[in-house]
């Protein structure tokens, strides 16, 4: 015998949830630098690890360094997210089997309209670890986050803009260091500017250019990155970019980036 209607329609109603992937939302390193203003679902939970290789600029000759970054994602309240990543270095060079701890905790401002952009503010601190314990002073970071949608307008009027929808990014960070080693910066700050439009259904094409200031004194990286996100499941995103450094100052020449998300049921989303 069936069940009656309403009943089915109240199991539908209180069934655990999972949070579905969104390849269109941009996280820092998957695959790229830059971030869009968007946090994840409220309630929802996502496991992210990626790896990178860098190509180093080391006068040593030790030119290679692979990253291991696995993070932690929560849309933990309205409108915001708290994330936790756990990044750790292998190869060669000064940051060698040395690794960080850092937590962040984004919050949007606002959703985009047609003549202002979606703005988030994030707030994060960042402490580096290592075999000798002295490899960074804690640092604390302040970003403004701002999305912008680019498009021709529906001529029926049904959205503001066509169906392809391209977006601009722009991400600003200012980071302060509170316990400086005699070779760090005490205050730098990085800007960058992202774009992004989807290719088909499941792949988005990103891109973008910024710069950084490192901490180590007299080092900046001025990257351009290329890369795509490639939704496998409804709950899996894949990631690959590359990107290409400039300038006299730079640490590094080019970095290679492969990064997987998942979305995770979370039973008590309603």
């Amino acid at each position: 015998m069936r069940p009656p209607f309403f009943l089915t329609l109240l199991a539908l109603a209180f069934a655990p949830a999972a949070q579905a992937a969104d390849h269109g939302n941009l996280e820092t390193g998957f695959p790229l630098q830059i971030e869009d203003a968007y946090p994840i679902g409220r309630n929802g939970i996502e496991a992210q690890v990626l790896t990178r290789y860098h190509d180093l600029r080391d006068n040593s000759g030790s030119d290679d360094l692979f990253e291991i970054t696995p993070r932690l994602e929560w849309g933990a309240f309205m409108n915001g997210q708290v994330a936790l990543e756990l990044p750790y270095f292998l190869g060669d060079g000064s940051m060698a089997d040395t690794g960080a701890v850092g937590i962040e905790v984004l919050y949007n401002l606002n959703t985009e309209t047609l003549r202002f952009p979606a703005v988030s503010v994030a707030a994060g601190f960042d402490k580096p670890y290592g075999q000798d314990g002295e490899n960074g002073g804690l640092e604390g970071s302040l970003s403004l986050l701002a999305t912008l949608s680019l498009g021709t307008p529906d001529p029926r009027g049904r959205s503001p803009y066509a169906y392809v929808q391209r977006q601009l990014h722009l991400n600003a960070t200012y980071i302060r260091n509170f316990d400086p080693l005699p070779t760090e910066r005490e205050d730098r700050f990085s800007i960058g500017l992202g774009y992004s439009q989807p290719l088909t259904n499941n792949l988005v094409l990103v891109a973008d250019a910024f710069r950084e200031f490192e901490r180590e004194e007299g080092i900046a990286t001025n990257l351009i990155e290329i890369g795509g996100r490639y939704i496998l499941t409804p709950q899996t995103v894949l990631s690959a970019g590359i990107g290409h450094a400039y300038g006299d100052d730079r640490s590094e020449d080019t970095r290679i980036t492969i990064g997987v998300q998942h979305a995770l049921s979370f039973p008590y989303r309603r």
